[in-house]
């Protein structure tokens, strides 16, 4: 037996080291603080990219959580298998190959929601090219640049490419994705203000579109420092990943969050 605060392995010499081990017991405790601090599990899309493992995504789902967010296509396709009933891709896809496979998954999945996302003139238009042969629509969000600099078109530029999508006949426009993984705050006042600047962008963004008559089904943001806020507004779902698997640097930063290693 070896045992350490709490973590016990009855029987080291089965495991052929190194190895991976996961605690069922401290993954449901993060999954349900998760949900707890969010207002609950529907209001959240979290991120599969910390575990890529279908076997947790089945776990949150039965814990009540929404939908998730996938960086690749095979991680989408992970989380589709494991039951998800509605999923993001969320990084914008540029090759055809990548969106061909896109099409053939919401094909194998017909009865699930799933989306992808845009954020320049190229990514509209390998999905129009794609679509358009196929005779198909596919979900699409723009993603908006929060301040980061490494995806997302900037607010000023975001309206005019959310009507690009939504006036195309192959695109459905179905909400705004904000990514705001740079505003890393330990002090709780400063992390709620920070979070609450950006929901009161994205708040004036849909409102915008709305009077022009355009729908914005829904907003999903943020990232595991912000999330609770986002998950907290009306409209909007917030996107957690790293406290699934808490960690050392987490930890650190975040003194104040509930999440066990």
């Amino acid at each position: 037996m070896i045992e350490y605060d709490g973590y016990k392995i009855a029987a080291p010499d089965a495991l052929e080291t190194p190895a991976m081990v996961v605690f069922e017991d401290k993954l449901d405790h993060n999954t349900a603080a998760m949900c707890e601090i969010a207002g609950g599990g529907g209001n959240l899309m979290v991120h599969v990219k910390t575990h890529k493992t279908e076997a947790i995504v089945r776990r949150q789902i039965d814990a009540g959580v929404a939908g998730f967010k996938c960086a690749t296509v095979k991680e989408l396709e992970v989380t589709l298998e494991a039951g998800a009933s509605e999923a993001i891709l969320a990084y914008p896809q540029v090759q055809r190959r990548k969106v061909e496979r896109l099409a053939a998954l919401m094909d194998r999945f017909a009865d699930r929601q799933v989306h992808t996302i845009v954020s320049a003139d190229e990514h509209v238009a390998v999905l129009r090219d794609v679509a358009g042969a196929q005779s198909r629509q596919f979900n699409v969000m723009i993603d908006v640049d929060a301040g980061m600099h490494r995806t997302g078109v900037s607010f000023d530029d975001a309206e005019g490419l959310y009507r690009v999508v939504d006036e195309d006949a192959h695109l459905r426009a179905s909400g705004i994705h904000l990514y705001d993984g740079h505003e890393h705050f330990s002090d709780p006042v400063e992390r709620e203000a920070a979070a609450n600047r950006q929901i009161g962008r994205l708040q004036k963004l849909k409102a915008q579109l709305e009077r022009a008559g355009v729908s914005v089904p829904r907003i999903v943001a943020g990232c595991t420092f912000s999330y609770p806020y986002y998950a907290r507004t009306e409209g909007m779902h917030g996107s957690p990943g790293t406290c699934t698997y808490w960690d050392l640097g987490y930890d650190g930063t975040l003194p104040d969050q509930p999440y066990q290693f």
